[in-house]
């Protein structure tokens, strides 16, 4: 974090009505995207809203738009949902791309929401209530091969990265079911968009998702190579299992953009 981003944390954790006008001054000011931008304390959360978004978090941002929207080309890069789709964000986090994935389906269409921490969830759902939104569903479970239980341990303050481990004594057990049960409960019979973001459990997932292939049209998984660790390795064996179910795949090829983005794995539906 920047010395500047230090101070605005202090500032907010003494004197939190101050930070947020502060704030929200100089956010309006930065982008013109906020220039309606509203930036309070509720003595808990830090809520952001703003013309096209809201953003329910552990701390404030001066250009929350950013954090809702930065990722959203790289999202949509082969494939943007359209009114009455359903999209399926698995591993939503805090909902940052929540808003916009709403509108893009609109009244007619549905937004599944997982989360498996329960802060994160937690973030998610105050956001969703403050956004408003009617076409949401969410999800407070991890996903997997099976159903039961997997150990969830947090890789960055505030709940916003975690990952699948084996070490109970220093995870926390949290509720597991796999992905085609959990559309079979909501009566999702077909997904346009699915968005997987879990931080290297996307091989017990997509086990767990034998419909998939046939139940997705359209994929953008992201796999953590990057991050060096064993159990985060899943970029090959994704592609793999994307290409042996007959789908067209495309890997992302970044142009000196940030290294996460080299595993991101995009595919469709042959029939698409």
């Amino acid at each position: 974090m920047s010395v500047l981003g230090k101070m605005k944390d202090k500032i907010a954790a003494r004197h939190p009505k101050i930070a947020g006008q502060l704030i929200q001054f100089v956010g309006r000011a930065q982008s013109p995207e906020q220039r309606k931008l509203q930036v309070r304390y509720d003595g808990r959360d830090w809520i952001h809203t703003w013309e096209k978004g809201t953003l329910v978090a552990d701390r404030p941002y001066i250009r929350p738009h950013g954090a809702t929207h930065s990722n959203l080309p790289l999202f949509f890069k082969h494939h943007r949902p359209g009114k009455g789709a359903t999209v399926l964000d698995v591993g939503a986090g805090i909902g940052t791309e929540l808003p916009a994935f709403s509108r893009a389906v609109g009244d007619n269409g549905r937004v599944v929401c997982i989360e498996a921490d329960p802060e994160a969830f937690r973030l998610l759902q105050k956001a969703v209530e403050v956004e408003g939104l009617k076409n949401v569903a969410l999800a407070n479970v991890a996903v997997s091969d099976s159903e039961g239980e997997v150990v969830l341990s947090q890789l960055t303050p505030g709940s916003q990265s975690n990952a699948l481990v084996t070490d109970k004594q220093h995870g926390l057990s949290v509720p597991a079911t796999t992905l085609d049960s959990l559309l079979d409960s909501l009566g999702v019979d077909e997904v346009d968009y699915v968005k997987m973001n879990i931080e290297g459990a996307e091989i017990p997932a997509l086990k767990g998702f034998s419909t998939g292939p046939t139940r997705v049209r359209n994929w953008c998984i992201s796999c953590h190579d990057h991050q060096g660790r064993p159990e985060s390795m899943t970029f090959d064996w994704v592609e793999n299992w994307l290409r042996q179910n007959g789908l067209t795949v495309w890997r992302h090829e970044p142009m000196g953009e940030r290294a996460v983005e080299t595993y991101y794995l995009f595919a469709r539906r042959k029939d698409e």
